[in-house]
């Protein structure tokens, strides 16, 4: 297998965030919006109210998966680069 092979199966690989993202999203006792809540609030490890304006109710059960899904992300993304380039 060349770079440019590895760089584009490692680049493929990154659709996990998308998965951990419905997976994590789904655990939620009050309903995740992508519209109205960030994506980092699946990340979040405390329960509770959140931000100034809104007050949206933040709890996220399945945090562990969502910032793992995060950090896997970010390294598929530089290696890929790295082996494409």
């Amino acid at each position: 297998m060349n770079n440019r092979t590895a760089g584009a199966l490692c680049w493929l690989s990154s659709a996990q965030f998308f998965i951990a993202q419905v997976w994590v999203a789904l655990a939620w006792t009050t309903p995740f919006s992508l519209r109205l809540n960030f994506i980092s609030d699946l990340g979040n490890t405390g329960c509770g109210l959140y931000g100034s304006e809104t007050h949206m109710y933040v709890c996220s059960p399945r945090h562990a998966l969502m910032n793992a899904s995060f950090v896997l992300l970010g390294l598929t993304i530089l290696v890929g680069w790295c082996a494409y380039a």
